[in-house]
Formats: structure tokens, sequence, C-alpha cells
């Protein structure tokens, strides 16, 4: 009787500390989606993107246009980001806004290394200073970047839900119960109304090498969409050389 209440007990207290050991929040992220050893990423879609705050009529819809290619690079260490976009009209016929109708389809890159931000497609890249803060919380707004952030941060793990700072805005990462990232929220700010609440979604997750990472991205500015992409290539630990031009 006393060796069975001892085996008893025992269990007892392996099951208390194989709960107690259980990973949650960002450390579980960073298992399930493969971050902890993601040192870049490259990813690639097409889909939809709006025009900011320039609906045709008051309410109304913002300015939709086609994404042809949809290119991002990032390196987690540097830090360092290229985006790379390629735009066509998508209204027809166009109804304004968002500098309609477009005569022929429109790149847009923009680049963030470290202290500098610029654009290309120009005859000599554009230096952007201005953009470098919001370049780089783009960064740490990836997938894999809030929770390699998050650990960083060393922000307190609630179950599915977490907190961190990213260029010094709150951010708010929601997960699903495979404990991949499926929703993140901050503020971003608009030189005519001022903070805009911005979300997040990413869904549809699939294995990539050694990360999951998700198919669909969606975003939202002030609750309208502004951007819809549906990814079709990723490449873990992709090399990457995204140099500061002179």
């Amino acid at each position: 009787m006393r060796t069975l209440t001892a085996l008893l007990v025992g269990l007892a207290l392996v099951v208390v500390v194989s709960g107690c050991s259980r990973k949650s929040g960002a450390a579980a992220a960073a298992d399930a989606m493969g971050a902890t050893h993601l040192n870049s990423i490259q990813f690639s879609g097409s889909g939809t993107n709006n025009a900011f705050g320039q609906a045709y009529s008051p309410g109304g819809p913002w300015p939709r246009f086609e994404v042809k290619t949809y290119t991002v690079a990032v390196d987690y260490q540097t830090p360092a980001m290229k985006l790379d976009m390629l735009r066509a009209q998508g209204e027809h016929p166009p109804r304004g806004g968002g500098a309609q109708p477009f005569a022929t389809d429109q790149r847009t890159t923009q680049i963030v290394s470290g202290t500098h931000a610029w654009s290309e497609g120009g005859a000599q890249p554009a230096p952007n200073p201005g953009a470098i803060t919001e370049r780089l919380r783009q960064i740490w707004l990836t997938p894999h970047g809030v929770v390699k952030a998050a650990l960083a941060s060393g922000a307190p793990a609630d179950g599915n839900l977490f907190r961190f700072k990213a260029e010094n805005r709150d951010v708010t990462v929601t997960l699903n119960q495979q404990n991949f990232v499926e929703k993140v929220e901050y503020l971003t700010t608009n030189s005519v109304v001022g903070d805009v609440p911005v979300e997040l979604t990413y869904s549809d997750y699939a294995q990539f090498g050694n990360v999951q990472f998700p198919k669909h991205i969606v975003e939202k500015q002030d609750g309208f969409p502004t951007l819809d992409i549906t990814i079709t290539n990723v490449q873990p630990n992709a090399t990457l050389s995204l140099p500061v031009p002179d």
C-alpha cells in the first residue's frame, strides 16, 4: 500500500513539473513557428492594396489597386528590410484618389538598414531619413519578427496573448491554437489624422523548410483594408545583401 501511495505521489509531481515547464506566449510561438534559428527570410506573392484615406466619397471604400508582385526580404540580425511592390490599376473605370489612373504599372522599392532608409527606382537611391522608425518597426511586425522582438524585450506571456514595444510603440500579439501568430495590433501615426489603429492578420499557415509561415496576409488601417496578399513563395534564412548606398 505504501509503495502504491509513493508511486501515485511521484506521478503527481511529474505532472505538476511538466505542467510548470510547458512554454506559452512568445516562447511557445518561437518553437511552433521555427523562429529561434531564423536569421532572415524572404517571402513573395500578389494581391491588392488600397490608398489610405483617399475614398472617392465620404465613408466609401479606399481606392483599390492590383498588386502584381509583392516581395519582402528581412534580415533580423542587422536589422534590415526591403519591400518591393509592383502595382497596377485596380478599378475600372477609376473613380479618383490614390493618384489614379495609372498610365503604366508603378513599382515601389523601400529599404531600411540599421539607421538608414532609402527608396530605389530612380536614377539614384533617394534617402528617406523620416521613414527609418516606421520601416524598422515593420521588421518586428512580421510573423517571426514579433516573436523575436517579444522574447528580446522579456515581455511577460499570458496564454495566447502577449505585448511588447517596437520602436516605442505598444504592440499586441494574439496566437491561434497552434501557437502561430494570428493577429498583430498597434498604432501608427498619420500626418493628417494622427494616430491610426493598424491590424495585421496572418492565416493559412504552411510549412516552408523549417518554419511555419502564413499564406494569407491582411492589413487594415482605421478599420479599412489596405493590403491583402496571398503568399506563394517563402525562403527561410535566405542570403540577403542590403548595403547602404554611398
